[in-house]
């Protein structure tokens, strides 16, 4: 993170080149000299990133510090601290912080944190090896910075330049299948001006430190920088900034009489660890690369982001007002004003997605008393309140949020290492999800990723081309959707190895991951909600218990595919119609569901897929492959087949249609299997024509098939914009999953440019809102369609719904004079994805200026058809 917040009288900036001075003499007597039970408390303001940027983005924490004893780390004498938070005076429990710092170099060897999941906490743990001297050590936390400089022994001469290796586990012992990484950081020191030190007794309010001698160190990585000042006999600095978080020592003091420490580096008094033996990565690999794979146990479930332009969120919680007697809908109402004048991407994303990690997924309809009357509590009322508790967490983050007018603004960060440090020591070591804003632009499209794939081989000169799939939960359904919809996101980025390590900012975006990567991600720390209508305890107990209705589902998760497959819409030109499994395919014997996400699950079973297993967690044996966006693109370009597939026009290729007319396609494949067929417009616009949810789209060997809508009776309808219209049409061995396909279908007006949400009976609710106490009948949005224009919505291509860098560059690389390859588009090739599979396409002409009678005409005199 290159992003560094700036004191109200340029604490670091103001002054300083006045004192181009000499670095104070001797460095060493800044060194902290710690005993056993001293105690201080540094407090902390923190930039939250995920809020949205007209909310109050400042927290502010306290913490104390305490050296616990002594213990070996790595071989070495480390002295044990622990940092825990302080609330209303009160120490916490948990979470906790705990450092170990050599106790001869002070130089940290480990750091542990706890992370809050729905099942209590986890313990992540970074371990640190310095090179070939002792290294100053940049800690992975953000709201809490723990970095600690070198103060050189006495009569040796400052270094600037040092190196260190982290690795994601305990013991410096770098887990099988797990990459680590070097660091180099720069250290320097030099005086703080008089006005630095006169804005830290003012401004910031340290006055503990008395007319001792400061001293500014600055230490700095490729991605992250942070300052310090540090005074003689203290035991933390009195001022750090990490670009993110400032903090400041507040007190210094002890909760006992401090005890001598033991002599430095003394025999340890438990065996130590034994470091594993340097593994070359780079001799070891062959030229088929490498795979890093992880799975978190805790799986994010999908919910709704809550848009404020509709404000929807308004009904969930006018149903907590009726039940509690609270004002929290007035609250969200005056401060959150829904209306066209909100831009269209403001909602509550970031909120769903910490409530999807920290808060278990509410799975049945709750009932309560209310005076005469029932409140009932749907599945989508009760994700709405648990979001709501969430919507201004205190959260860990990494990487600067590009388009908040603050920070560096570079368009490449967040750095690829640095994104798969924080992958590895949240998902790989601690099995918990990682929060990602998806959208490299000015919008803020927050996901839980819960599982990732690097596969990486050498490339050119010195570099290593790696491969990047996340696994997320979706939240392009509907509020009370149940269960996990996968999202799936592709990149490639270059980095080079040092001594079988990834060298930290080393790493670039390269291909369409250039413009499309992930911004900047984030773990919730502590439940923070802006409402203060919202109390967390009272929304738990309404989302746990209650009256549930006889005729919830029992279930837990999604429903599983149905064993008998629906009814199928696709007319064979003969007489017969499929009604049996295909023998070829492998998948199991049924189409998707209506919710296909429910079964794109990598692993159903909590740690069932392993570090480096051979059978990848986002390639089961068995189940729909989930397709990414550049994938979509790279087999829309694709002109291969495994056997042979024809498709065809029900007119003819290269046909003239209007505005109005139907169109249905005919196809024979040679191999039984699974058949998709995707719409590019004339933008590049891809949408996927066929099937539709709870469609059966199996098809069998050999037979002529006419494939049209379900319940449609001329085809799929003919829209604009004027130009060429391919088809692709697509045969698998196995079902696929589109990532960002609508489910459930949405309506014409609800396909818009920028984040679509799904029809729900919450936009009634809202207004409605008033009556809480009453169990109002759900009546239909205006914009509903009339039954008898569901079969044409039914028929009408599903857009994709992707962030806006993502669908603008796929627009770009499908309306491409140039077929690109997959290799050029930037992601794997459809053969190493898919397996076996056959493609062909077809091309229409829409004329928008013709009337649908008169390209009919013509077109019928050509082929003599009707």
């Amino acid at each position: 993170m290159k992003r560094l917040l700036i004191l109200p009288v340029c604490l670091f900036l103001c002054g300083s080149t006045a004192f181009a001075a000499q670095p104070p003499n001797p460095p060493q007597q800044f060194r902290p000299q710690w005993q056993i039970g001293q105690e201080w408390t540094v407090q902390t303001e923190s930039v939250q990133q995920q809020v949205a940027v007209g909310q109050e983005r400042v927290v502010t924490a306290q913490w104390q510090f305490q050296v616990d004893g002594v213990e070996p780390i790595q071989g070495q004498t480390c002295l044990r601290i622990s940092v825990r938070p302080l609330q209303g005076g009160h120490v916490q429990d948990e979470p906790k912080t705990t450092v170990w710092v050599d106790q001869k170099t002070t130089s940290i060897r480990q750091i542990q944190t706890q992370m809050r999941t729905p099942q209590g906490y986890r313990t992540a743990t970074e371990s640190y090896k310095p090179g070939m001297q002792a290294a100053p050590i940049i800690g992975p936390l953000s709201i809490l910075p723990i970095a600690l400089p070198q103060f050189p022994e006495e009569g040796l001469k400052a270094m600037e330049t040092f190196q260190y290796d982290t690795i994601s586990g305990a013991g410096g012992i770098k887990a099988i299948g797990l990459v680590g990484f070097t660091t180099e950081i720069q250290q320097t020191f030099k005086q703080p001006s008089e006005e630095q030190i006169k804005s830290l007794r003012n401004e910031r309010g340290i006055k503990d430190f008395g007319n001792s001698e400061l001293v500014e160190v600055e230490l700095s990585t490729a991605d992250e920088k942070v300052q310090q000042v540090w005074g003689v006999n203290m035991p933390w600095p009195v001022f750090t900034d990490n670009g993110t978080t400032k903090a400041t020592l507040v007190a210094v003091g002890s909760k006992r009489s401090g005890q001598p420490l033991p002599a430095e580096n003394a025999a340890p008094t438990a065996p130590a660890e034994t470091a594993a033996p340097d593994d070359d990565g780079v001799k070891a690999m062959n030229r088929s690369g490498a795979v890093e794979q992880a799975q978190s146990t805790i799986r994010p479930w999908s919910g709704y982001w809550w848009p404020i332009q509709e404000g929807e969120l308004v009904g969930p919680l006018a149903k907590y007002d009726a039940l509690t007697g609270h004002q929290a809908a007035d609250w969200e109402e005056q401060h959150n004003p829904s209306g066209p004048n909100v831009p269209r991407w403001f909602g509550y994303c970031h909120a769903w997605a910490a409530a999807s990690v920290l808060e278990g997924e509410p799975n049945k309809k709750r009932s309560y008393p209310a005076g005469e009357d029932v409140v009932a509590l749907t599945v989508g009322d009760q994700k709405g309140l648990l979001t709501a508790c969430h919507t201004e967490d205190l959260a860990n983050s990494w990487g600067d949020r590009f388009g908040d007018g603050e920070g560096s603004e570079d368009p490449q960060d967040l750095s690829p290492d640095r994104l798969w440090r924080l992958l590895q020591m949240h998902i790989a070591q601690q099995k918990v999800p990682l929060i990602v804003d998806v959208e490299a632009g000015k919008e803020v499209w927050n996901y839980p990723v819960y599982a990732y794939v690097i596969r990486y081989k050498p490339a050119e000169d010195d570099l290593f081309l790696a491969d990047l799939t996340l696994l997320m939960a979706d939240d392009a359904v509907s509020p009370s959707h149940r269960g996990t919809k996968i999202r799936k996101q592709t990149c490639q980025f270059t980095f080079k190895m040092r001594g079988g390590n990834v060298l930290a900012g080393s790493s670039k975006w390269v291909g369409a991951s250039r413009k499309d990567h992930p911004d900047f991600a984030w773990y919730p720390y502590k439940a923070v909600a802006t409402n203060p209508e919202i109390h967390r305890p009272e929304v738990l107990e309404l989302v746990s218990s209650g009256t549930t209705p006889d005729d919830s589902p029992s279930a837990t998760s999604s429903p599983a595919l149905p064993t008998a497959p629906p009814t199928t819409s696709s007319t064979p030109s003969t007489p017969s119609t499929p009604t049996t499994p295909p023998t070829t395919p492998t998948a199991p014997p049924a189409g998707p569901s209506a919710n296909p996400a429910d079964a794109t699950e990598p692993a159903s079973r909590p740690g069932a897929v392993s570090v480096n297993a051979q059978q990848e967690v986002v390639e089961p044996p068995t189940g729909p492959i989930v397709v990414s966006p550049l994938e979509l693109a790279a087999l829309v370009a694709n002109k291969t087949s495994s056997f042979e597939f024809d498709v065809m026009l029900d007119r003819f290729d290269g046909s003239t249609y209007g505005p109005g007319e139907t169109f249905f396609v005919r196809v024979k494949s040679s191999k039984a299997g699974y058949l998709y067929l995707l719409q590019v417009d004339s933008t590049g616009t891809p949408a996927l024509l066929y099937p539709t949810a709870g469609e059966d789209n199996r098809i069998p060997a050999d037979k002529l098939l006419d494939i049209k809508p379900k319940n449609a009776a001329g085809g799929f309808p003919v829209i604009g914009p004027a130009g060429i219209v391919r088809v692709k049409a697509v045969v698998t061995s196995r079902p696929l999953t589109f990532s960002g396909s609508l489910d459930p279908l949405p309506t014409q007006t609800q396909q818009q440019q920028g984040r679509m949400q799904p029809q729900t009976p919450q936009q009634t609710a809202q207004r409605q809102r008033r009556k809480p106490r009453q169990e109002q009948p759900v009546q239909q949005p205006e914009r509903q369609e009339q039954p008898d224009q569901s079969a044409q919505a039914q028929a009408t291509p599903v857009p994709f719904r992707w962030h806006p860098t993502q669908q603008h560059q796929i627009q770009e690389l499908l309306s491409a004079a140039e077929q690109l390859s997959a290799e050029q588009i930037g992601c794997r090739s459809p053969q190493e994805i898919l397996g076996a599979f056959a493609q062909d396409v077809t091309t229409f002409y829409v004329d928008t200026k013709a009337p649908a009678e008169k390209s009919k005409s013509k077109t019928s005199k050509k082929t003599g058809k009707e």
